[in-house]
């Protein structure tokens, strides 16, 4: 119990931010919500009127990795790490309960990135594995989003990041208002809307507002913001950015003398990266003029591995849709789950405390 208070202590803390946040960007008032059939994430910052027609995408192998460095570590009632699980747990509370009405869909890894491998075979082959203390937890993680009432998604030899692009697109598909997905990774920022609007992957970008929340810094990155970040780069520019500087993290080539500077200046310049590389023989005479020329096919096998593949139409769109969010009562699953992993804490928060508080209001009505 001891080193559960201190998590969620420190998740206390977090959420001050968070719903400062929030709270400066719009006044949410709480949903009474339907029942919806338990199985299929995202956050969205928007206004009031439209909380019914969201969707939170949860890119959770980032959100995972996150609360397992964030929180000290908390062993379960069977003797196992838990403080990525408690993690979770307490933020997806909180993500639904700060966006009431959202439908939420958690999107998972599985299995070798087989596509891009095949371009590159050593396609994050340098990444460290993923700590066994975490591994141990993912089973529980997915497990807990599933008693929450949010769906789970992964498809084996596929990556999240092609599965929350091909949730994008058929929330586009669908007409859906605003969809933000949960992830501090920079690949994503591809899947924000462009400040004129037009296409993404040959889908019509129509009215639906995306935006990427890095719930690490607490920043909602919009157009505009991913400018600022990237020096003039817009989101659909992104994969062309990164083409040029390679990803060091996952393996992507880049050109060398080339940097997120550099990059920058040449695609407001040009436009693209084909268009960089076109221009680039009649460029004065300078080792980028020549690093352009001779590294050019590297660049666009660069694009092929980081451009997000948002057509897996063998998922079904039921499960891209992600559900709405339920009140505890009407969770089945998820009070047995606190107790069965301690999360006593919780628990109370979400079920003793509003039990007491009813009693109360019933005894002081009752005659």
């Amino acid at each position: 119990r001891i080193r559960e208070s201190a998590a969620v202590g420190r998740m206390s803390a977090l959420a001050v931010v968070f719903l400062a946040h929030a709270f400066s960007r719009a006044r949410l008032t709480r949903l009474a919500l339907p029942n919806a059939v338990r199985r299929a994430s995202a956050l969205a910052s928007i206004s009031s009127e439209t909380h019914d027609h969201g969707l939170c995408i949860i890119d959770t192998h980032n959100l995972a990795y996150r609360m397992y460095h964030a929180l000290p570590l908390l062993v379960s009632k069977r003797k196992e790490p838990a403080h990525a699980v408690l993690g979770f747990c307490n933020k997806i509370w909180r993500l639904r309960d700060v966006f009431p009405g959202y439908r939420m869909l958690c999107v998972f890894d599985e299995g070798a990135p087989t596509n891009r491998i095949q371009l590159l075979r050593q396609y994050k082959e340098n990444r460290v594995a993923m700590p066994d203390a975490l591994r141990l937890q993912m089973g529980r993680i997915r497990e807990a989003a599933e008693c929450f009432g949010v769906p789970t998604l992964s498809q084996y030899g596929t990556e999240a990041d092609d599965l929350i692009a091909t949730a994008v697109a058929r929330a586009r598909t669908d007409g859906v208002s605003n969809v933000c997905v949960v992830s501090s990774d920079k690949d994503l920022l591809q899947l924000v809307t462009p400040s004129g609007g037009g296409t993404w992957s040959g889908v019509p970008i129509g009215s639906t507002n995306v935006t990427v929340f890095d719930d690490r810094k607490k920043l909602m990155l919009d157009a505009a913001a991913v400018r600022h970040k990237f020096n003039g780069v817009e989101p659909a520019q992104v994969v062309d950015f990164l083409a040029l500087v390679g990803d060091a993290s996952d393996n992507v080539p880049g050109i060398p003398g080339i940097g997120p500077k550099t990059a920058a200046a040449l695609l407001v310049q040009f436009g693209s990266l084909e268009n960089v590389l076109a221009a680039a023989p009649t460029m004065k005479k300078s080792k980028r003029r020549d690093a352009l020329i001779e590294y050019g096919d590297v660049a666009r096998l660069g694009k092929q591995l980081v451009v997000l593949n948002s057509d897996m139409d063998d998922v079904p769109s039921a499960l891209l849709r992600g559900l709405p969010p339920l009140h505890p009562a009407d969770l089945p699953h998820l009070r047995p789950f606190l107790q069965d992993n301690g999360f006593l804490q919780l628990e109370t928060r979400l079920y003793i405390a509003r039990e007491e508080i009813a009693a109360r209001e019933l005894r002081r009505v009752s005659p």
